[in-house]
């Protein structure tokens, strides 16, 4: 795979309804083993219902497209913390068709150089405990788990996430 076969789009509110549907689509795929469904319900509406989209895009949060020889097959979302110098990575989803063939990998080294252009000190996530295999491709790039952090979400539900994270070296001068 060259990563040119890797688009990146910035998303636009025009787009909304395209990640509304991946995420459904992803949920599914990714969560059905590890959480309830109403939860991912619950969780979907929350995090992707379109005023929620359309506040994270007005307030700095840098949405992105992920197209695969041309075929959408994902989306990416980041937060820069200038206070903290701190990257966040919010989201980074795949559709199964799309998962073991690097793009993830490539992915995130688009994610590390954004923060070493920006002087990021570390780029941190939230992963689910239970979801393996993406602590698994985290930990082959470099992040570390610095913590545990249970959160309660509403209706009941919680989420049991690592947080973890990659110190960002900085760029030679």
């Amino acid at each position: 795979m060259k990563r040119t076969d890797i688009q990146l789009r910035r998303a636009k509110e025009a787009d909304f309804p395209l990640i509304q549907r991946l995420a459904r689509q992803i949920w599914y795929e990714s969560y059905a083993e590890m959480l309830d469904p109403k939860q991912i319900e619950y969780m979907l509406h929350w995090m992707y219902h379109t005023e929620e989209l359309r506040r994270q895009l007005t307030s700095g949060v840098d949405w992105q497209l992920v197209e695969w020889q041309s075929a959408l097959c994902g989306y990416l979302s980041t937060t820069w913390h200038i206070e903290t110098r701190q990257l966040e990575l919010n989201r980074l989803y795949l559709d199964r068709a799309h998962q073991g063939k690097g793009i993830g990998n490539t992915l995130l080294a688009t994610v590390l150089e954004k923060a070493t252009a920006l002087a990021a000190h570390e780029i941190h996530l939230r992963v689910n405990k239970c979801n393996h295999r993406a602590i698994r491709a985290y930990h082959r790039a470099g992040f570390e788990i610095r913590e545990s952090l249970v959160t309660e979400i509403g209706q009941g539900f919680i989420m049991d996430d690592y947080i973890m994270i990659l110190e960002v070296q900085p760029k030679d001068v």
